[in-house]
């Protein structure tokens, strides 16, 4: 049982990796010819941020 839960466990690192790597390469892919769409994407990130901290 530890066998499979060990197994388990390591695939489920595994798929957490590479769905990383696949949103880095997504969002590289998206805001690599538009600077100005990465710096609202930015902006409207930190502004969330903000104010889930201030709530």
């Amino acid at each position: 049982m530890v066998f499979i839960i060990r197994e388990l466990h390591s695939y489920m690192f595994r798929v957490q990796k590479e769905m990383q790597a696949s949103f880095v390469w997504l969002f590289q892919q998206v805001f690599k010819l538009d600077a100005l769409h990465y710096l609202e994407f930015v902006i409207l990130a930190t502004m969330i941020k903000i104010n889930k901290e201030l709530h």
